[in-house]
């Protein structure tokens, strides 16, 4: 009997240090309460992030967040030629945040005359977010996330023709 009370001990005792470093954990992946985010809460962002998808080098930049904005642009380079442009704004509006973004090819022609895409803020957590379009792009997203230190995920699920195909990039910081 007294070696049964003796392994209970041992396993509440265990189970009690689970629980402490349960609640020490980061909270990262907790969601936060979107209608209190807002652009300057996504200053995690922050940085050049590098990558590459299909032989072609991408790089993706984020400034710091002021005057609540976060203001972006990226580059895909292929063969020593620019495959395409972004121009990109995180603004809270409506005390939400919002991003858009334009598409560019060489010599900043636009790739869709006029074309801003917008895409407002459906979840957050302490490092990531996940946008979803507005108007034509309606059903799109496209989501953030801060992996760590050097490393952020974005994935996106865009129309083409009658699918929504999901696309990943995998990006890591670079030091200029």
């Amino acid at each position: 009997m007294r070696t049964f009370f003796v392994a209970l001990a041992i396993a509440v005792c265990g189970l009690l240090a689970l629980h402490a470093r349960a609640a020490d954990a980061p909270k990262a992946a907790a969601e936060l309460d979107v209608s209190k985010v807002t652009a300057a809460d996504l200053g995690w962002l922050a940085g050049r992030w590098t990558g590459e998808r299909e032989g072609a080098f991408i790089e993706e930049t984020w400034s710091p967040p002021q005057d609540g904005m976060l203001a972006g642009h990226a580059r895909e380079l292929e063969g020593g030629k620019v495959r395409e442009l972004e121009l990109s704004s995180i603004e809270t509006e409506d005390g939400k945040p919002v991003l858009r973004f334009a598409h560019f090819g060489a010599g900043l022609q636009a790739k869709r005359a006029g074309e801003i895409l917008t895409w407002k803020l459906l979840k957050a957590g302490a490092q990531s977010a996940l946008f979803e379009g507005v108007g034509p792009i309606a059903g799109e997203r496209i989501g953030y996330t801060r992996v760590d230190e050097n490393t952020l995920h974005i994935v996106g699920e865009f129309r083409r023709g009658e699918k929504l195909v999901e696309f990943k990039f995998v990006y890591t910081r670079a030091s200029r």
